[in-house]
């Protein structure tokens, strides 16, 4: 008991506090051959199976986007490239228009209310109390990056602890919504 005590003295916990300290890479969910659904429709109802966004982890931060029933024979409709050598990154893109350059997120370890700018390129770090649903579920600990400028991929990204990408949000109202983690 002593242990216990001594292990949990003074050391805040969960996500939104300001000593929160979690890494990146607990977040991003760019490991080997990771799977995500999404919904890129506004609608709340049963998704369409034909009109989902099957996507994967393909390697070195590059994940890919097929619409169809299946992955092995839907229609590849576009990337998201991801820097992940210095923290957290966005490359490039082909899925809502197209672009690359130098946009970053954050470094290894994010802490809530932490900007990160490259050029006009910002990244306004939050670690909501509440966490954030999507068409899957509530996920209670998430990094939402408000992002925008620099000619970048502009919107709310908001990644899930041991998950990814479960959100992101454009300012024209168009995105991504979770469907499945696989």
């Amino acid at each position: 008991m002593i242990l216990v005590l001594l292990a949990c003295d003074g050391i805040a916990t969960g996500p939104g506090s300001e000593s929160d300290s979690s890494l990146i890479v607990d977040y991003d969910g760019l490991s080997e051959d990771n799977a995500w659904v999404y919904r890129d429709d506004a609608d709340t109802g049963m998704p369409d199976e034909e009109r989902l966004l099957r996507t994967q982890h393909t390697g070195d931060g590059v994940v890919e986007f097929r619409r169809g029933t299946r992955w092995a024979d839907a229609d590849t409709v576009g990337v998201l490239a991801w820097d992940i050598q210095d923290g957290l990154g966005l490359a490039s893109w082909s899925v809502f228009g197209e672009g690359s350059g130098d946009y970053p997120f954050s470094d290894f370890d994010p802490a809530g209310g932490e900007v990160v700018t490259q050029g006009d390129w910002s990244c306004v770090l939050s670690r909501p109390l509440e966490g954030e649903a999507t068409w899957y579920g509530l996920f209670e600990d998430v990094f939402v990056f408000d992002c925008a400028g620099g000619g970048g991929l502009e919107g709310r990204y908001v990644f899930a602890r041991d998950v990814g990408l479960i959100r992101l949000t454009l300012p024209s109202g168009n995105g991504l919504n979770l469907v499945a983690p696989w």
